[in-house]
């Protein structure tokens, strides 16, 4: 049996316990807009949004490269960065049939 499943069957036992649970326990709201219709998901959702507005520029800064900085690392020699990528390949292939001695 694969953990996922093992994972599974341990997890939907427990989501339905949690689900009986808030069938009979009242929530008390230690602030008043806490017992506001539907806080929890607005919270969450401008929660969410403010996190991604954050890590973005942060992650870009971190993992973001410019265009051309594998070209400047790894570019072979007389490699021609102007051509197209069609261009190549199409080269390339040019030279593999040359090389087939059929």
């Amino acid at each position: 049996m694969y953990w996922s499943k093992k994972l599974l069957y341990l997890l939907i036992p427990i989501m339905i316990l949690i689900g009986i649970e808030l069938l009979f326990v009242h929530p008390h709201a230690n602030f008043f807009w806490e017992a506001w219709a539907g806080y929890d998901a607005v919270f969450g959702f401008i929660s969410s949004a403010v996190l991604v507005l954050i890590a973005k520029p942060l992650i870009d800064g971190l993992v973001k490269r410019p265009e051309d900085y594998y070209e400047e690392i790894y570019a072979p020699k007389g490699y021609n960065s102007a051509e197209t990528p069609g261009d190549a390949a199409g080269k390339a292939f040019e030279t593999q049939k040359e090389d087939r001695h059929d």
